[in-house]
Order: structure tokens, then sequence, then C-alpha cells
């Protein structure tokens, strides 16, 4: 039996037995599955492992990426439509400086009346 006391999760990606265990090899899991038992610091790396083994494997149907597809259009198409600036129709007209005072002196006029 191989020392695997000094194994990472990321070790164990890389033994072929390990992932035979992954696969369900029911002699592989009865090899892993005492090894675990009577080592528990690997036990937790054995658990982190299975876990990124399933993550990285995980089947998508085309119909579902498909599905997930038409739905990430919608959600950008609609994000879009809110962070769409509207145009004014009418030219948009700058004010002058004379003519900022020139408000400035009416706005004075109408309060001191």
């Amino acid at each position: 039996m191989q020392d695997y006391s000094s194994f990472t999760a990321a070790d164990l990606l890389l033994n072929e037995q390990f992932i035979r265990y992954c696969n369900g090899d029911t002699a592989a899991a009865s090899y892993w599955r005492k090894l675990a038992e009577t080592n528990l610091p690997l036990q937790a790396e054995i658990k982190i492992a299975r876990a990124l083994y399933q993550n990285l494997t995980i089947a998508t149907s085309t119909e579902d990426k498909q599905t997930e597809l038409t739905n990430l259009k919608k959600n950008i198409e609609a994000e879009k439509e809110k962070s769409t600036v509207l145009i004014p129709s009418s030219p948009v007209r700058s004010i002058t400086s004379n003519k900022k005072w020139r408000i400035a002196v009416a706005a004075a006029a109408v309060l001191t009346g």
C-alpha cells in the first residue's frame, strides 16, 4: 500500500486509482474507503478531491447549453435596455457665460422685487 499521508486533493486527482474510485469502480472504492478510515487528514483531502472531480466532470446536454445561452442573451439585452441613454430629439444648447449673467441678474431682480 502506497503512503498517501502527504497527498493533497490535487495529488489525488492525478492518481489513476483514485480516478477509478471517483468513477464508481467497486474495488477502488473499497480501497479508498479503508484508507480514509485509517488516515483522518487524508480523509479531508479525499472529500475535497471527490468534490472537485465531480464538479469537473459534470456533463451538460446541448439542450441545456442552448437554454442557458438564450437566458444569458435575454439578460444581456435587458441590461442594455436599462443602461440606454435617451437622446433628446431637439438640439441641446449650451448656456454661454454672458447668458448665465443675464439669468442671474433677472433672478436677482425678481427676488428684490
